[in-house]
Formats: C-alpha cells, structure tokens, sequence
C-alpha cells in the first residue's frame, strides 16, 4: 500500500472534520444595505424633565407576572452615604384579573430587608387598568447601601381553594411603571478633597448636573480635553443614559449661583471671581505641578455650592490632576482642601484584566433569601464594557440551599436572561443543604451590553395548593459565591451597534482624537459635552489617551489616532481633506450632501440633514474614524441627540446615518460584517466544546487509522 497516499487522505479527513465543527457556530449577518427611519417631529420632545433635586428613583424595570395564590418579587436599590433620608415612597402598578371583584380574597403585602410595613386588599376595577398603590417605607428600616424591596401577592379566584394554584386566571401583574421615590436632602458637605466626586456630581433624579465646568474665554486644547475627560467621567457615574453637565466658556451669560463649579484653566488667566477664593500657594511652581483647589463657590451665597479649580501651565500636569480626580483610591486619601499633583504622583489605575468570573458578592449582592411557596423570583443586573461581547461558553453557577419539606416532583428552578429562559433544574431532596445550578447562557441573548437575570423558584408543598394561609416553612437561598461565567471577546467592528467602541476600550480612552472647528459655539460646546457624557455612561473611566485638536492644528501625530471629525467642512478643513472617502461625500461648493447608490438626495434636503459616517482612517487601516458633519452647524448641533440620549442612540445601526432638520433618522450599512475566521470561532468555544472537539477528533482518528490498518494487513495476507 501507497503510504505517501493513506497521510494525505487521513490529513484530509482531519481538516475535513475542523471545517464541519467550524461551521456549526454560524455568524449573525446584517443585510449589505439596511435603512430604517424615526420620525421625530421635533427636538423639543426629548428635552430634559425638569426634577427635584432631592429625589431619586428606581424603576422595577420589566413588567412581572405574579401567578398562583402566593407570589413575590424581589428588587434591590442603594442608599448613598451622603443623604439625609427624609422619606421613601414605593410606587406600584398593579393589574388583577377580571375574576377578583370585592368578595374575593386577594391582597399585597410589602417588606424592606424581610419586615412587612404595608398590606392592603386589591380587587379587579374595570375603570382603571393599573391600580396604583402610593406607600411610605418607614426611615426605620432603611440602611446606608444596599437593600432589599418585596412585594408579596396573595390571590384566591374561587371558592375552591385547591382549584386555584392550578387556574391560569389566578395571576397579578407588576407593571414595570413601578418605582421607588427616594427623598432626601444633602448632608454637610466640607471642603476637604476626599469627598470628590460629591458634590459636584450628587446622585439624584435630574438628569442636568447640578455642576457647570468652567473653561477660560480663549481656552487651550489642553482645558477643553479635560473638560471632556470630566464629562465622560461623571457620564459615567451616572445611571441615567440622558445624564447632562454643561461645559460653559467663563464669560458666557450662564447661571452660576445655583451650582457647583469646577474651573479648568492656566495660573496667568485666572478670573478675578476665582482668584478671590483661591488661597494662592507661596513659590507654587505652576509650570512643573497642577493645583486643585476646592472652596466655597464664588457665585453664590449658599455655602453648599463648592468650586472646584484645577490649575496647571503644564498640559500634560493638568490632564494628569484631572486623572487623579478620577482615582477614588488616591482622592480618598487627601482630607485637605488643596492638593499637588507633579511629575512624581502616581495617578495611573491598577491595569486589572478583565474578570471572566464574576460572583454575586463582586456585584454588591449578598445572599438571596427566597421565602413562601409557589413562583417566587429575584432579579439582578450586570453590564459588559461597551467594546466587548459574549463569546461562546458564557454560563451562571447557582450555589443554592432550600427547604426539605418540598414537593420535589414540582419543585424547580428556572433561570431566565433578558427575559428569555435559559434552562431549569428540578430541585433535589438529596441535595437541599447543597444543590449546584449550572446553565449555560447564549452568546445572542443580548443586543446590548446589559444583562438582567432572574431568578425564578417554583417552591410547591404536597397538597399546600388547598391551603388558604400562606406559611413560611418553604424557602431558598442562592448563596453570594454564585458565579458568572462570562468569556467575551473585543469588538472590532466599526459600527454604531458596537459605538463608543473604538474610542473607549476597557473603561480607557483608546488613542481618540477629537477634531473640532477652530471657534465653537456655546451650543456645540454643550452638544459635545452631552455626547461624551453619554459615552461614558456604564462605564468607569479611568484616563487613557484622548486629544480635543483644532482642525487649524492637526497634523501627522494625530493620524495614527482613532479620530472623531465634528463640523461642517467649511468649519472643519480636514473634513474636506477626506471627502472623497466619505459614504455621502459633498459637491465641490461644500453646501450639500450627494446622493450615492444607496440613497437619491433632492437638492434642498440634500443641504439640510446631517450625516454620520463610521469607517476605517484614509489616514491609518489599523484607526477609526467617525465623521459628524453638515452643511448646516445648527442642524449638526441639534443631530448629535441621536450620541446622547438613551432614547435615540439604540435607533443608529450600521456604518452611516443621515439625520434631517425635523430629526427623521435613516441608517444604512455599506460594509459587510466579516466573517469570524474559524480558528475563532474554535477560540472562542468553552472548554466543554474545545474538550469534545479534541476527544472526537482523536476518536475519529484512532477509527480511519484502525480501519486503514486493517485492510493493510488484509492485503497482506492477500
């Protein structure tokens, strides 16, 4: 036999099998041209809502279903350590089925951390679709950080009481309008550094910060650089996705008196109303250190409202006090009201790799505590940095204990992921001192980086369906060492799905350049603050390389950078430098947008909308570039909406995007996604799936060879 011949038939046969396992795990595509449009009929309807400075509140998020004749629900929300609790109000929704009038029994009871405040009876109205329920949690139970909210239901539809855990009419529904109202007032604020970020960024429900930051009238690319830094970093700290801060030159007619300020600027051009609060440092060496500085505002009477001013003739020093203002670590540490900041402080963040395990104590949640029989169901939240995605193997550990005086034929566990079920596991009597839930969670659950998971008992008892009092004996505990297993894998793509990837990476800015006009206005000035706030909402920024250039300085150093280009290209010269590698390129006057195979553009609309263009830099393969621009600066101004607001954001998909005066948006995709090569795809596969692949392909192997060498001996003999 023809050795030389067997080889390359089994090495065919090998790779023949690779390629089959690799095209199990096919790649989502997006159609080549997709274009969606959103009518809006104007600005004004996403304005901010004007609320209280002292009130917060937390959504239940998701509508959820209360069936059977004893259910509850779960939600958790924190107490910040600077306020005052004057008074908590839960808001509830609820809707019953049309069979509970007045005569049946059915009621809500709600607890904070495990004591019942409040219980009423509720009964089906037919002129009111959710009933609302307006409660007062008392101070008495409310703790600084985490608790934990319960809404019980009980529901008897009959009669009968064994018919009724056993009746799909027999259910509540939680609207996901609920919420909870916290009102507070600010406790003693100082003016002793270590409590930064507070005041300037307080914790409420308005979505405009209650700080302004303050720039010099002819302000360098350094101070407008750190001002974005700021924005992007209290973005972040925030948990609305429409969170606001204005960034204001120091002249500009603004109110001051209400707010917190925060100055960035040189130590030659400090304004007088500055200068007269800043206790100046004698022999202070602004050229080699940056000074922060924190005292009571200048602007106004009330001794609550701080400044806060950072001063440095050094850019690289005045970024680097602005880095420190983000290291909690190192601002914890400074109980002063001044602090230096030179070439020998260290503010860098510890360099930690992306955990792939993560437990429910590392999300600040401790042991879920599951008590009373039937459906009962926790919630809890995680999101995934905004440049990366699940990759294949993701799964949940639930480390749980439950009663043993379950009926276990029953009795289960399921887990649900963005309101999709994952798996169940039927409780065990054998193992209720110690059970072990693992369920492994698609890599598509998600569209988003954010992944709400709830968990979700079905405690029965033998018979219990006929009880009409509920009793405590059944319950379950899912312990705080319960773990998420989530591998992900970076986001390469330059598109809006993936948007602000590649400019922040890691919770760092990656090598970004912003390029604006040479003179902009106080409108795009606030419009890019708001942009920036908004990418760095769900995240926690921690410095990373980041450049604002006026267009009239760009040069080479900055084409090696991810670039982000803002204006119109009269403003912007560099847009017109790389026009002609645009999607929706302009004519030769620069006053219109061209139509393209895509998309026919009549004349005056083509110079009234705005485009965004997400591509590889003409200037570098390995960079992005991200073009905002318009023929109109004010249509521009008012376009960047659809960069910083939670509302409108998700609505931009694919490569490109054109926005027109009333804010109709359409998007499309010019480029195709790439495929995954298969050794990702193998890569990317947990170690279950690598293991079976490994196994079979050397079973596979030992049987070509067993069966080749089997007919190589029978030849033999022959």
């Amino acid at each position: 036999m023809n050795l030389g011949w067997f080889y390359k038939k089994l090495s065919f046969l090998i790779a023949l099998i690779f390629i089959v396992i690799c095209a199990q795990s096919p790649i989502n595509k997006m159609p080549s041209v997709y274009a969606a449009e959103n009518q809006l009929v104007d600005y004004t309807n996403i304005a901010n809502e004007p609320n209280s400075d002292n009130i917060k509140r937390v959504d239940i998020g998701n509508d959820v279903v209360l069936k059977g004749t004893f259910a509850s629900h779960n939600m958790y929300f924190d107490i910040n350590k600077w306020w005052d609790v004057q008074s908590i109000d839960t808001n509830l929704f609820l809707s019953i089925n049309q069979i509970v009038d007045q005569e049946k029994n059915a009621s809500i009871t709600c607890l904070l951390n495990g004591v019942p405040f409040y219980s009423s009876k509720i009964s089906y109205n037919p002129e009111m679709e959710d009933q609302n329920f307006k409660i007062n949690i008392p101070k008495k139970l409310i703790k600084v950080g985490g608790n934990e909210f319960v809404i019980q239901a009980y529901c008897r539809v009959s009669d009968k009481p064994c018919d009724d855990d056993v009746n799909n009419a027999n259910w509540m529904t939680l609207s996901s309008k609920s919420n909870i109202l916290i009102n507070f007032k600010e406790k003693g604020i100082s003016d002793s550094i270590d409590q930064f970020p507070y005041p300037f960024f307080r914790v409420n429900e308005n979505k405009v910060s209650n700080c302004i930051i303050l720039v010099p009238d002819e302000y360098t690319d350094t101070d407008m650089t750190a001002a974005l830094m700021l924005s992007t970093y209290f973005g972040g700290l925030s948990t609305s996705g429409d969170y606001r801060i204005d960034i204001n030159k120091y002249s500009e007619n603004v109110d001051k008196a209400d707010k917190d300020i925060i100055y960035i600027g040189s130590y030659n051009n400090i304004p007088n109303e500055i200068r007269n609060v800043y206790d100046q440092k004698q022999n202070f060496d602004y050229k080699n250190a940056a000074l922060i500085k924190k005292a009571r505002s200048p602007f106004s009477k009330n001794d609550l409202r701080k400044s806060l001013i950072i001063i440095s003739d050094d850019d690289n020093l005045k970024l680097k006090a602005v880095t420190a203002l983000m290291n909690n670590s190192l601002i914890s540490q400074i109980y002063s009201d001044t602090f230096k900041i030179d070439t020998n402080t260290k503010v860098e963040f510890n360099n930690e790799s992306m955990k792939s395990n993560i437990t429910f104590s590392d999300l600040g949640i401790g042991n879920i505590i599951i008590k009373g029989p039937f459906r009962r169901s926790s919630t809890i939240s995680y999101s995934l940095p905004k440049n990366r995605a699940l990759s294949n193997g993701s799964k949940i550990s639930l480390f749980t204990k439950y009663s043993e005086n379950l009926d276990f034929s029953k009795s289960l566990l399921t887990v649900f992921v963005n309101g999709t079920p994952i798996g169940s596991k039927k409780l065990d009597k054998t193992k209720a001192n110690g059970d072990t839930v693992e369920l492994n969670i698609p890599s598509n659950i998600s569209k988003t980086n954010y992944i709400e998971i709830n968990i979700v008992f079905d405690l029965e008892l033998e018979d219990y369906y006929c009880e009409q009092r509920q009793m405590e004996m059944p319950w379950a505990v899912v312990n705080d060492i319960s773990t998420l297993y989530l591998p992900t894998k970076e986001v390469s793509t330059y598109k809006f799905e993936t948007y602000p990837s590649p400019y922040l990476v890691n919770n760092k800015f990656n090598n970004t350049a912003l390029v604006v006009p040479d003179n902009l206005s106080l409108n795009e000035i606030r419009s890019l603050s708001y942009m920036f706030s908004y990418i760095g909402n769900g995240t926690s920024l921690s410095g990373g390389i980041f450049k604002v250039v006026r267009a009239s300085k760009f040069n080479d150093q900055y084409k090696n950078m991810n670039l982000i280009l803002y204006g119109t290209a009269q403003d912007n010269p560099i847009i017109k430098q790389i026009n002609e590698n645009l999607w929706f390129k302009y004519n030769t006057e620069y006053n219109k947008i061209l139509s393209n195979e895509k998309l026919f553009l009549e004349d005056e609309y083509a110079s009234n909308i705005a485009t965004f263009q997400f591509d590889i830099s003409p200037f570098n393969k390995q960079c992005s570039l991200l073009v905002l621009t318009s023929p109109s600066r004010n249509i521009l101004t008012e376009s960047l909406l659809y960069l910083s607001s939670a509302k409108l954001s998700p609505k931009l998909i694919g490569d490109s995007a054109i926005i027109d005066k009333f804010g109709n948006l359409r998007t499309f995709r010019f480029k195709k996604d790439i495929s995954e090569p298969g050794y990702e795809k193998i890569r990317n596969l947990d170690i279950e799936s690598k293991n079976f692949i490994i196994f079979f392909s050397l079973f596979m192997i030992f049987i070509i060879t067993a069966i080749s060498l089997y007919f190589i001996k029978n030849r033999k003999r022959k």
